[in-house]
């Protein structure tokens, strides 16, 4: 009986095994069986699912082979939108590397080459280096940004923002900027960085050089600071769980610009992300930015672009000091896509802080992962009702706002 059963399933699973067409086995260890078959060739069905074009170039792009490369490079085309810049077309090379062949669970180094240029004369080319060095203990970045931007000025402070018709200039910036940090513990880093900054304002009018009351439209300022950042997020780009925390305090001497005098600042920035519920996470974001008053204007903090205070015009409100906070629920909806609520506060001040002068933003985005390193960000934010009615304004922007 057991000798009937061994050749029966035989006979049922001979069929499936490739090889040649002429095969005899042992049975019971007395018999042989001697059959014939059709070898069966198994195609392997592509997922439906799988990224073909464009999307799979961007998909692939993920995939780090910077251990089988020197260095890997991609290059990713992108169109963006902000109030203050208007539409605009980017173009960004980003090379992976490593200078620590040896430890394979700390991401790689890159570089970083892009421009971009929009509708209203906007444009910013740069290169971007960030270095990390023998089981992630020490980190370099380097950095080198060049740009126009044809903007608005309404003068500084809250009451001029709200009260004053604005004038057109053109700011054209040049900055190069040096950071290095070293870990002393698992998650703290310590370290100090340098940059220098020149803001040249072209197509200066009269009305504007009222409003700055004696201030110089261009400037030279070299800073030098001192860092400190615990960071124990799950991910840089679009982090689930963990806290970022950075304190930098800066200092401008005289003879290393244009200024009449030293200048001193410190800011503070604290990211949260916290798990709710099945493929939602609650980000939180607190920024503080402290300036005396020899700061040079054009390096005051300032609300609305991509990433603080969505929906209001860049460089509206500007003042040496700054208090502003933002949350936002994350939820992923189905494969890739995801949607976003926000609201946030904001305000600026120069002496004291005033709680009626505190502006309110709140909006909502859609989201679209294109890999684990790239997030399609579109937002629509509101902001207070000003003199020209309510604020609002769309962004259309590669990554988290924070």
């Amino acid at each position: 009986m057991a000798r009937r059963i061994a050749i029966f399933v035989a006979l049922m699973i001979l069929p499936l095994v490739a090889g040649a067409k002429r095969m005899s086995i042992p049975v019971d260890g007395r018999d042989t069986l001697d059959y014939k078959y059709t070898p069966i060739t198994i195609t392997p069905v592509q997922s439906q699912s799988s990224p073909r074009g464009f999307a799979r170039y961007i998909y692939e792009m993920a995939i780090d082979r910077s251990f089988e490369q020197k260095i890997d490079f991609s290059v990713v085309p992108t169109i963006y939108y902000t109030p203050s810049t208007s539409v605009g077309l980017a173009l960004a090379a980003v090379g992976l590397y490593r200078l620590d062949r040896q430890t394979r669970n700390i991401p790689p180094s890159r570089l970083s080459i892009y421009a971009n240029v929009s509708i209203t004369g906007h444009y910013r080319v740069g290169v971007t280096s960030e270095n990390i060095f023998r089981e992630n203990r020490n980190r370099l970045d380097c950095r080198v940004d060049v740009g126009a931007l044809p903007t608005r000025f309404w003068g500084i402070g809250y009451d001029a923002a709200v009260s004053n018709v604005s004038t057109s200039y053109i700011a054209n910036n040049y900055r190069i900027g040096l950071r290095y940090v070293h870990r002393f513990f698992k998650s703290l880093y310590v370290g100090s960085a340098a940059s220098f900054d020149y803001v040249d304002s072209r197509k200066v009018k009269p009305e504007m050089e009222h409003l700055l009351d004696g201030r110089n439209p261009s400037i030279v300022a070299t800073t030098l600071s001192l860092l400190a950042e615990y960071d124990s997020r799950d991910s840089k780009v679009s982090a689930r769980r963990g806290i970022y925390l950075a304190l930098r305090g800066d200092v401008r001497p005289e003879p290393l610009g244009n200024a009449h005098s030293t200048s001193y600042g410190a800011s503070l920035t604290l990211d949260m992300f916290q798990p709710l519920w099945r493929d939602a996470v609650l980000a939180v974001d607190l920024y503080g930015e402290y300036n005396d008053g020899s700061t040079p204007w054009q390096l005051y903090p300032t609300l609305g672009g991509a990433s603080r205070m969505r929906g209001y015009y860049e460089g509206r409100f500007l003042d040496r000091n700054a208090v502003m906070v933002q949350a936002e629920v994350r939820q992923r909806l189905w494969k890739q896509f995801g949607v976003v609520a926000w609201g946030g506060a904001a305000n600026l001040f120069s002496n004291s802080f005033v709680w009626k002068n505190t502006l309110p933003s709140y909006g909502l985005g859609v989201r679209f992962e294109l890999n684990p390193m790239v997030v399609v960000r579109l937002d629509y934010g509101f902001g207070s009702r000003l003199s020209g009615g309510l604020v609002h304004g769309l962004v259309f922007s590669l990554g988290e706002a924070f």
